[in-house]
């Protein structure tokens, strides 16, 4: 291939549009979460069918990142923190799945589960804005395009295996 091409590969573009995938559905988790307010069965439902969709998807876009793209770039950038923040994603979604899983709900498990469901909303959006502006482009500067190959074909893979 002529080098003007091969430059065009892109190896996080996958993560980018999980990225917009995933702001949408935080988009209707805190229209749930709002809906709350006014006691709706259906504020609960959207909120339990969101985030139904949000763990299968963070679970494989963190692998995707966690195994295949961090392990990759390691050599030239570490991604400690981002695996540090991975956790901490996670923790507060348990967190958040907790609270929901809750036979009923009183104002208080309302108002924490709106606190929760807000900061896991805040820290995912910080955290999918930190990737977009730095890590990926970082990542993109980094890995040649033989690894950038490397990184696309391995996400694809373990996207596969990680399908239901």
């Amino acid at each position: 291939m002529h080098d003007s091409q091969t430059n065009q590969i892109e190896a996080c573009e996958s993560l980018i549009r999980e990225h917009r995938r995933m702001e949408k559905l935080l988009a209707q988790l805190e229209q749930g979460l709002n809906d709350l307010v006014h006691h709706t069965p259906e504020g609960m439902a959207v909120i339990c069918a969101v985030m139904a969709e949000i763990e299968p998807e963070m679970n494989a876009h963190f692998a995707c990142e966690e195994h295949i793209l961090f392990p990759a770039v390691s050599p030239y950038h570490p991604m400690v923190l981002m695996e540090a923040e991975h956790e901490e994603l996670m923790a507060l979604r348990r967190d958040l799945m907790s609270v929901m899983g809750q036979v009923t709900l009183t104002d208080g498990d309302i108002s924490r589960l709106q606190a929760i469901g807000a900061r896991f909303i805040n820290d995912m959006l910080d955290h999918i804005g930190r990737e977009d502006a730095g890590i990926f482009p970082t990542c993109e500067r980094a890995l040649s395009n033989d690894e950038k190959r490397d990184v696309i074909e391995g996400m694809a893979k373990l996207r596969n295996k990680l399908k239901p």
